[in-house]
């Protein structure tokens, strides 16, 4: 009787330890901002596949759609986590800077990312 009961304790814990590890990897997969944190609501949220070089992966060649949400939050988050940003206003400062000051023909996700870069300091937000 002790046995089983050992082992259904032992069990329940394993259970409770792997529910808490599971919740503690979502959080860290999560970027710094959601979708209900953007500052603009007029995104199309058109699906991607989770493999899409639009929304995964390191800032390249690939071009970034301004008004496709999905890929503006990826950029975004992605851009926070390089410089290490801990704080949502600043996150939104991105949003602001891409939608309202990076030129237009600064197209590609390395391009905006770099501009951004390059232009922090004197962006009007």
């Amino acid at each position: 009787m002790i046995r089983e009961i050992t082992k259904e304790l032992i069990i329940y814990n394993e259970y409770k330890f792997l529910k808490r590890l599971i919740t503690i990897i979502t959080k860290l997969k999560m970027g710094l901002i959601t979708k209900s944190d953007l500052h603009y609501k007029d995104y199309s949220w058109t699906a991607l596949k989770g493999d899409d070089p639009k929304i995964s992966g390191e800032p390249d060649s690939t071009l970034l759609s301004r008004k496709e949400g999905y890929e503006i939050l990826y950029f975004i988050n992605k851009f926070s986590e390089i410089h290490n940003f801990k704080n949502k206003e600043s996150a939104i400062k991105v949003e602001k800077i891409v939608r309202n000051e990076v030129p237009d023909d600064k197209r590609s996700q390395l391009n905006i990312k770099e501009w951004i870069e390059e232009n922090w300091k004197d962006s009007k937000y």
